[in-house]
């Protein structure tokens, strides 16, 4: 598999990702931001750099560095390239998942909506109606359908 690099994104990216084949010290892992930064340039990164860029756009974006640096058409860009990733194909799934179990209260009046704490970083969301329950989980790796009781 292989994904093509849209223009806005290709030298913004292509340029963080030779800095941070300068800045780590693993000369492995230099050596695959630097192959990654060359294959940005080009505009299609091929399945066995596909880790490192996801790493790459992970950092970019959650950072804000992207946008910051290199502007908003830059990040929109770096968006639409992460969701074509494996990792960003799984996490549009389980958002998907997470939206079917959320149609269940359509129409439906809420009685609670309460967020806890399951440790650093990750929350539990509870949402009640007269007759249903969804509960879900939020972690800096995604969001999660842990419970759905309907009717009962």
């Amino acid at each position: 598999m292989s994904v093509r690099v849209e223009e806005p994104a290709r030298e913004a990216l292509a340029v963080e990702a030779a800095a941070l084949s300068e800045a780590v010290s693993d000369p492995e892992t230099s050596a695959g931001y630097a192959d990654l930064s060359r294959a940005l340039v080009d505009g299609e990164v091929g399945d066995p750099l596909l880790p490192p860029l996801e790493r790459l756009l992970e950092l970019t974006l959650r950072t804000g560095r992207v946008r910051r640096l290199h502007g908003p058409h830059a990040e929109a860009a770096a968006v639409r390239l992460y969701q074509a990733t494996p990792a960003g194909r799984a996490l549009g799934s389980s958002l998907s998942e997470v939206n079917d179990a959320l149609a269940a209260l359509h129409g439906r009046a809420l009685d609670g909506v309460s967020f806890t704490s399951k440790g650093p970083g990750a929350y539990g969301l509870a949402i009640r109606t007269g007759d249903a329950q969804i509960s879900l989980e939020i972690t800096p790796e995604g969001i999660a359908v842990r419970d759905v009781s309907v009717g009962e």
